[in-house]
């Protein structure tokens, strides 16, 4: 499979890269600095054909839709993992550049709906979101988790719940959480174009080693997960044609 990912440089972006190409496929990243691509994606993997670099803004719509051109015949999944940068702002976290998320994806989405129209077929989107999202999400949270989500998280998980919205706004559905359907901007489109897309939801990010084994579901009650288990989840789950996660938001963690 031929794959496009922005937000590879670090995280669960990387690590889903790296799993990616261990299993073989072909892996675009859209890379800010290219200079600084991770060891494990560079020089042999590139000689395979196996690993390009696209160096371009995610905020710069000529940068975006040179990476989709890059891929001789288009994508056939664009995976998401755009973040910003933490930053303590009293006693919560506010992201740098702000919106992230959400800024990105108004650029991503209707390039990506031109590269459909041209293929002629869909392109699966995966996304990486988080856990707790929405009244849903935040009850399904484990208890002692409840505070830091409410407060700490609160601006970084306001992003990925209107980048949520607006994926499936592209696919011409609401929000299966009321409660962030109530928060949306945009209006479902007339013309829904996006039929293939998971929305990857870890729980509390850590740095440990890949296990492999991990629980997912729609609802979950999950503490932590490994970046590089979220990696792995993205290689084996999210690539299969007929994954059972398909149009669904899915919840990770151990």
């Amino acid at each position: 499979m031929k794959v496009l990912l922005f937000g590879a440089s670090r995280g669960c972006g990387l690590e889903s890269a790296v799993q990616l190409v261990e299993a073989g496929h072909s892996v675009t990243l859209f890379l800010r600095d290219p200079s600084k691509l991770d060891a494990r994606l560079s020089s042999d993997k590139i000689n395979s054909g196996l690993v390009a670099t696209v160096k371009g803004d995610a905020f710069n719509d000529e940068d975006v839709r040179a990476a989709f051109k890059s891929v001789d015949g288009g994508p056939d999944m664009v995976i998401t993992s755009i973040g910003g940068t933490p930053v303590m702002s009293g006693l919560s976290l506010r992201l740098e550049p702000p919106k992230i998320c959400e800024r990105a994806v108004d650029i991503l989405l209707p390039i990506m709906k031109e590269s459909v129209q041209k293929r002629g077929k869909p392109i699966r989107l995966t996304v990486l979101s988080s856990s707790g999202l929405g009244k849903i999400g935040h009850q399904e949270l484990p208890l002692p988790m409840k505070p830091l989500y409410s407060w700490v998280l609160k601006e970084p998980h306001a992003d990925k719940e209107q980048l949520e919205l607006k994926v499936y706004h592209a696919a011409g559905l609401k929000h299966p959480d009321a409660s962030i359907e109530a928060n949306t901007k945009p209006e479902p489109t007339a013309e829904p174009w996006l039929s293939e897309f998971i929305l990857v939801r870890p729980a509390l990010l850590t740095d440990g080693a890949r296990k492999g084994i991990y629980r997912a579901d729609e609802h979950l009650k999950a503490w932590t997960i490994s970046r590089a288990d979220v990696g792995h989840f993205v290689a084996t789950e999210c690539i299969k044609p007929a994954t059972q996660w398909l149009n669904k938001p899915v919840t990770i963690g151990y």
